[in-house]
């Protein structure tokens, strides 16, 4: 017996985590680009494949798995004798990748209007706060071990929402602690409890100076002025870690009318390597063909199956991930 199936648009890639065996149904939908590096699999028509649409196409409901466990499986006895052939064209495509089921959100974006009237921006002493961010490394050494006194002024028109973002997340890279910067860290740990000094020789993140550098600003701070309106309910400065870490979307996400905004997907294309030189090489395998299902069976079963096939009724069904696939032909 020879079921013939036509197929387009069949994908040939997999974006589940991987199973742990075949029964393994709980698999997770992996949508972002750092974990698709270790969870992306490019899947080709295999036996379960065939298998899956033979029960699917007599009325099975059940996945594969579950079907195999009935007592009165249909193919029990007959998927030794069953074979394929599958002939295909390819084609790439880019894949555009949308979770919908978990709640994510754009780590670098907002949405709605930016508060820039907010009184963490208009108060007394928000220039004062906000302008120890855009000092150069030796300004914050003559402010923190020098005491010398800074005008902030110069960056009054840079007191905005978006200007202190672009500012943090602009400080990258990192310095040697030694001379000065080993005697600034020194003071920070004599002035800021928790912060325990790094061994001199060692590296530190220049986010993390300027981290230190606006909580103890902070600190000076709220010995002259109400500073609540700028501090979330834990007392902390939203998006700003002392350990130098700067999450984009929560800081402006307090900042903005509209908060974090919604991560939907993205176009992902698989980086591969070719010669030395890296390539784009597109995931999708959007495949046109035939597949060729061979039942080695008797006339009476082949009858059976083909009467089931036409009771069930199914007129058209995925093949594989994706992909619209129809029987064009039984004999």
């Amino acid at each position: 017996m020879r079921i013939t199936i036509e197929y387009d648009s069949s994908w040939r890639n997999s974006f589940l985590s991987e199973s742990k065996n075949e029964e393994d149904l709980q698999r997770e939908f992996i949508a972002t680009t750092k974990q698709l590096e270790k969870n992306f699999y490019q899947k080709e028509v295999s036996h379960n494949t065939v298998m899956g649409i033979l029960n699917r196409l007599i009325g099975e409901q059940k996945k594969l798995a579950k079907a195999r466990k009935r007592l009165d499986y249909f193919f029990k006895d007959l998927e030794s004798q069953i074979t394929f052939t599958d002939r295909n064209d390819r084609s790439y495509e880019i894949i555009y990748l949308r979770n919908l089921k978990k709640n994510s959100v754009d780590p670098k974006a907002f949405s709605g209007i930016v508060k820039a009237s907010d009184l963490a921006f208009t108060s007394d002493y928000s220039l004062n706060l906000w302008g120890v961010l855009f000092l150069e490394i030796d300004e914050i050494y003559q402010l923190i071990v020098n005491n010398k006194t800074i005008d902030f002024s110069r960056f009054s028109n840079k007191i905005h929402p978006i200007d202190i973002k672009n500012r943090l997340a602009s400080l990258s890279g990192s310095i040697s602690i030694e001379g000065e910067i080993y005697e600034l860290l020194q003071e920070y740990q004599q002035k800021r409890n928790g912060f325990d000094c790094p061994e001199s020789g060692q590296k530190i993140n220049i986010s993390n100076i300027y981290s230190l550098l606006i909580y103890w600003q902070l600190d000076e701070l709220s010995k002259t002025y109400d500073i609540s309106s700028v501090l979330s309910p834990q007392g902390k400065l939203t998006g700003i870690a002392l350990s130098g870490i700067f999450t984009e979307k929560d800081f402006m996400a307090r900042y903005s009318t509209g908060g974090n905004k919604k991560s939907w997907g993205s176009p992902y294309i698989n980086p591969s390597r070719k010669n030395l030189e890296i390539q784009d090489k597109m995931l999708t395998k959007a495949n046109r063909g035939i597949l060729e299902i061979n039942l080695n069976i008797s006339k009476d079963q082949a009858r059976d199956l083909e009467e089931k096939i036409e009771n069930a009724g199914v007129s058209a069904f995925y093949l594989g991930k994706k992909g619209l696939a129809y029987v064009k032909d039984i004999r």
